[in-house]
């Protein structure tokens, strides 16, 4: 009998250091509403975070940022939200469904013209997309934060009357992405990031220049159902770790990052 409650009083104790070393988000799920272009990089950060952390989950819900910030204000049960875009950030914190202590700049990014990897046109600039040979250009719908960088920079240059004609509206960057690879269309509006995920499909014609950086601003939701683990993932995308996986993807740095 001695011995079987050494037995019993060493499984005991053995499961009372291993509670004590469990987080306590074990077995928790985080839902984390991103802009599509994160995809393959949150992608394998998530899985990275989940190995470091056994007993948890990291789902995505992956978009156009505008989108989802429309389902955090109907209620969604977000707990980390990922903008391609600072504005929509900006108005999640105004609607009070951001917390805004924990907003942070994740990463930076571009947006480029990309044509078929076969196409014979040459294109440097905004204005080349004006020449007959173009007659498709993929482009985002108001939701999508890269189309509002096009915008800006195409009304600048004042050719949005003559391109705008051409465009061939897609719901997310990887559609836009998808019609150019595919040969659907001449031309399209995707981020650096997206173009670089398509080798020997696509190829960037040139960058779009924009007048102030892209960033993408990472936040917990104000309802977020797990906070703590909502919080420890942030932790690590912002990490040497976290970073690294976004530097391999091709994104830059947040503006004034060391």
């Amino acid at each position: 009998m001695r011995w079987r409650r050494w037995i019993l009083g060493t499984t005991l104790a053995g499961m009372a250091i291993m509670g004590a070393l469990t987080p306590a988000w074990a077995g928790e799920e985080i839902i984390v509403s991103a802009a599509a272009s994160l995809t393959q990089s949150l992608g394998q950060a998530a899985k990275a975070f989940e190995s470091a952390h056994p007993g948890t989950r990291v789902r995505l819900n992956l978009g156009a940022s505008g989108n989802l910030l429309q389902q955090i204000v109907a209620g969604a049960p977000v707990d980390v939200f990922v903008s391609a875009d600072e504005a929509f950030m900006d108005k999640g914190v105004k609607e009070g469904v951001i917390l805004p202590a924990t907003r942070l700049d994740l990463v930076s990014n571009r947006v480029v013209v990309i044509v078929p990897a076969d196409s014979p046109l040459s294109m440097d600039s905004l204005a080349s997309l004006a020449q007959p040979g173009v007659k498709r250009i993929a482009f985002g719908n108001p939701a999508m934060p890269n189309a509002k960088y096009a915008e800006m920079a195409i009304k600048a240059a004042g050719l949005w009357g003559q391109l705008q004609p051409k465009f061939v509206l897609c719901a997310t960057v990887v559609q836009s992405l998808n019609y150019v690879a595919q040969g659907d269309v001449d031309a399209g509006f995707v981020f650096a990031t997206d173009a670089a995920t398509a080798p020997g499909k696509v190829k960037v014609a040139f960058t779009v220049p924009v007048r102030e950086p892209i960033v993408y601003p990472v936040a917990e939701v104000a309802k977020a159902p797990h906070p703590q683990l909502a919080e420890a993932f942030i932790a690590y995308l912002l990490s040497p770790d976290g970073q690294a996986i976004f530097h391999h993807y091709g994104f830059l740095p947040p503006p004034g990052a060391r």
